[in-house]
């Protein structure tokens, strides 16, 4: 049996919090991907200045080993005639708070020993600061830690700005060029070094399952009659019939045996587990040609297992329809390591033939709104809508999209994106408007690839709809 795990990439800025550890972390770069944080040279003498020359690139990494693993790091070129200060500053998508993680460590591959300055900016309740290690730098051509205690500056609050001096010697006394491979800066709670980090340390924004990559969950098929294999039952296709509920590229394909039994669905024994502490609801999204119960199940958590109907029922044939079960309202806290999907519940099953019905975007919400659905148009609404939003264009983007909408009346108005875990990515809109059309870029530079959630609030009205991310 293929048992497979879906990982989406890290992004610019990731948190890892882990009880087994000592330490608490948060990663501000690792270099890892292809998008970075944006990276400024500073005072690089005739490199700055010659068009054709770079100081920094992203590289393989020159000396892996137990110091640092890491397959990409950054090379700075130092020049020989740059300041003391050459190195680079960076405007962090994120920002970086100092409030409770006040150590600062870098990993640094030098071929000479000399000062090194790490420099907090554009805090809201401090100065900038600017400090040295506290150990000095004195290991040559090999991998090391330093490590910026801003805790004895009473560093504190967000800092949206960060700059790195790995060469701080004054005068800077060379005669040519060399050559420094920075990695993985971080921020910690501990003056201790953090390195190497554990990858299973890392809560890594992911889907339950979207069924875009070639590995996915393992799926256990359960009651399924004679079609009782995995082989048989599920297989990962182009999606049919994409629409604005739905219009990912590849979705689960479940062929339901006519003599199964009415619980045939799968069930899933998680590689990450679904935390719903703060996140109460399960979204799925399902195409299905006939009209029939939905069970959705979660196991294996602090409460007992938890088998619940969807909120509204399944209404919609030959057509996406987004589900939603209040696990909520059932009482569910904590971590679950097993999900199940019964999506043809019918008791008896009354089925002459075996039937198709696909599935996909399982995620979290912490909302009972059906976040990804969106108002079929040819629907007279109850209420008259004061609000419009628009599909973004382009969708599929890589990286920018835009997004217009319109109100009619004078309002309040924010304009959000979430992940499909419903945790808040970019508030994009949050003021006054008056009547009228409008448009926003959406940059997703320092984005995972996957579904997104863009909803816009005038009033006490809101609209959601979806936008996937390529890359």
């Amino acid at each position: 049996m293929r048992i497979t795990t879906l990982f989406m990439c890290f992004l610019a800025s990731i948190l890892i919090s882990n009880s087994a550890i000592a330490q608490d972390i948060e990663v501000i770069e690792d270099f890892e991907g292809f998008e970075h944080i944006p990276i400024n040279e500073m005072a690089n003498g005739w490199i700055e200045q010659d068009d054709d020359e770079e100081s920094f690139e992203v590289v393989e990494n020159p000396d892996r080993g137990d110091a640092n693993d890491s397959e990409y790091v950054l090379q700075f070129n130092r020049a020989y005639d740059g300041d003391p200060w050459a190195g680079f500053w960076s405007d962090l998508p994120d920002g970086v708070d100092l409030t409770e993680r006040k150590y600062v460590h870098v990993q640094l591959w030098k071929p000479r020993e000399s000062p090194v300055q790490f420099k907090v900016e554009g805090g809201d309740e401090t100065d900038d600061i600017e400090i040295e290690s506290i150990e000095p730098h004195t290991e040559t051509e090999e991998w090391v830690t330093l490590s910026f205690d801003f805790e004895e500056h009473d560093a504190t609050g967000e800092y949206s700005v960060i700059s790195l001096m790995p060469d701080f010697e004054d005068p800077v006394d060379l005669e040519d060029d060399l050559v420094i491979y920075i990695d993985n800066i971080v921020l910690s709670d501990s003056p201790e070094d953090p390195f190497p980090l554990e990858d299973d340390d890392a809560e890594q924004r992911i889907t339950i399952e979207d069924f875009e990559d070639d590995e996915y969950i393992e799926l256990n098929v359960q009651a399924n009659g004679s079609l009782d294999s995995e082989e048989d039952a599920f297989e990962v296709i182009d999606n049919p019939a994409p629409d604005d509920v739905n219009d990912s590229e590849k979705v689960l394909q479940f062929n339901r045996a006519a003599d199964g039994d009415p619980w045939a669905g799968f069930w899933s024994e998680l590689p990450e587990v679904i935390d719903m502490t703060d996140f109460g609801y399960i979204e799925v999204d399902v195409w299905k040609p006939r009209e029939s119960p939905v069970h959705f199940k979660v196991e294996g958590g602090e409460t007992d297992d938890i088998e619940i109907e969807p909120i509204e029922p399944q209404t919609k044939t030959e057509e996406w329809e987004t589900l939603v079960f209040d696990f909520a309202e059932e009482g569910a806290t904590g971590e679950y390591p097993i999900i199940a999907l019964m999506p043809d519940f019918e008791d008896p099953l009354e089925l002459d033939e075996d039937i198709t019905i696909y599935i996909d975007n399982i995620r979290l919400s912490n909302t009972s709104d059906k976040a990804t659905s969106i108002d079929d148009p040819t629907e007279e609404p109850d209420i008259a809508s004061n609000i419009e939003l628009e599909q973004n264009y382009p969708n599929p983007f890589n990286p920018v999209t835009q997004i217009q909408y319109s109100i009619s009346e004078h309002s309040n108005v924010t304009l959000e994106v979430y992940d499909v875990l419903g945790r808040h990515v970019s508030t994009l809109v949050d003021e006054t408007q008056s009547p009228g059309q409008y448009e926003i870029s959406f940059d997703g530079s320092d984005l995972s690839s996957g579904t997104y959630i863009y909803r816009l609030q005038a009033g006490d009205q809101t609209q959601s709809r979806t936008m996937m991310l390529v890359k």
